[in-house]
């Protein structure tokens, strides 16, 4: 679903879910306008006639610390929760998402109708961005989760590289010079590529250490370690301005 009319677009994207169990995430940009507010009013007679689940993401500030030059801009903000509220959408997010050493402000939220089936929400402490990334668990028994983690990987070193160069040259690649259909010829050439290919470096199922490693193989111990005190440092430092406000 896509609807952009004056200075609103709506981009709507549906996650499957088994039977029944539907989940929609919606984008909401700039500010509600009345094709928004009909598109709230029309979501929720959608989900009640279908028995859908929906979850508004929401980009947007709000200042918990009050200033002269911000009531202007909350005054919106409380329009648009208030537009939201009325069609009987709750957030999930109430902490700050995005952390200075002067400001403390929420800019992501998530809004749902149906709070009934969710596990939990909260924020992801990592300095990727200017402010933190949100989540919403929302619980459905029916999916099947696997918790194996299976990984695999090619080998390439110097024994698998001399057999693939050698299989590469003992290969009767003059066949497909006598070929007229081109199309043939190449469908042929790459099936045979990909035949000695998958022989000389084939795939492994990777495990335990392997696992870590693969992530992060350009990472050495030092490196490592270094990350981990850095990311320990940011969360004290967002824990620290999130109780000055």
């Amino acid at each position: 679903m896509n609807v952009q009319k004056d200075a609103c677009e709506v981009t709507a994207s549906s996650i499957g879910l088994p039977a029944n169990c539907t989940l929609e995430n919606v984008k909401l940009f700039d500010h509600l306008t009345p094709q928004v507010q009909q598109l709230l009013a029309d979501t929720k007679k959608f989900q009640t006639r279908n028995g859908f689940r929906f979850c508004w993401c929401k980009n947007f500030t709000i200042y918990l610390q009050q200033t002269e030059d911000s009531r202007p801009i909350q005054f919106k903000i409380l329009d648009k929760l208030e537009s939201l509220f009325s069609h009987a959408f709750l957030p999930l997010i109430s902490n700050p998402t995005r952390l200075t050493s002067y400001s403390a402000t929420l800019i992501d939220n998530i809004f749902t109708h149906n709070l009934a089936p969710c596990v939990f929400s909260g924020i992801i402490l990592n300095d990727l961005s200017d402010h933190l990334p949100v989540f919403a668990y929302f619980d459905n028994a029916t999916l099947t989760r696997s918790t194996e983690r299976k990984i695999v990987m090619r080998t390439f070193n110097d024994d698998n590289l001399h057999k693939f160069n050698e299989n590469l040259s003992n290969a009767k690649w003059s066949l497909f010079r006598h070929m007229e259909d081109p199309n043939e010829a190449y469908n042929d050439f790459i099936e045979g590529y990909s035949r000695i290919y998958n022989t000389c470096f084939p795939l492994k199922v990777l495990k335990g250490k392997q696992v870590n490693k693969f992530f992060s193989p350009w990472l050495s111990r030092g490196l490592l370690k270094s990350v981990n005190k850095k990311n320990r440092l940011y969360k004290k430092f967002v824990t620290f301005v999130f109780h000055i406000f």
